[in-house]
């Protein structure tokens, strides 16, 4: 019941999917992959609007279940996205925190 309660919540897809990355192990794993997904898709547009932290756990997530080529898109996708605002408005220094984080986190 809690989880049809909250699933349109981003916050509890957030906190749910740290919670269940924490814990480890391929369902655990498998959980968060879950939460964190929604949150990728709820800002399919703008990869740079979904925590850094939750990307990066989220490219984990997909290597440590043998999905390379999942965490590999979610990387490219975001250092398009990073590259394109750069350009746009010639802020690299405030941008670029996203995909460092992913690099440092995998």
């Amino acid at each position: 019941e809690r989880e049809s309660l909250c699933h349109g919540n981003n916050s509890w897809h957030l906190n749910s999917g740290h919670v269940n990355f924490a814990l480890g192990g391929n369902a655990a794993l498998n959980e968060s992959i879950q939460h964190y997904e929604y949150l990728v898709e709820q800002h399919a547009g703008n990869l740079l609007e979904v925590s850094p932290v939750a990307l990066a756990n989220l490219c984990v997530a997909y290597v440590l279940t043998d999905r390379n080529d999942a965490a590999e898109t979610i990387i490219r996708r975001v250092e398009e996205e990073e590259q394109e605002v750069e350009e746009k408005y010639d802020t690299a220094v405030t941008v670029a925190r996203h995909s460092c984080i992913i690099n440092l986190v995998v």
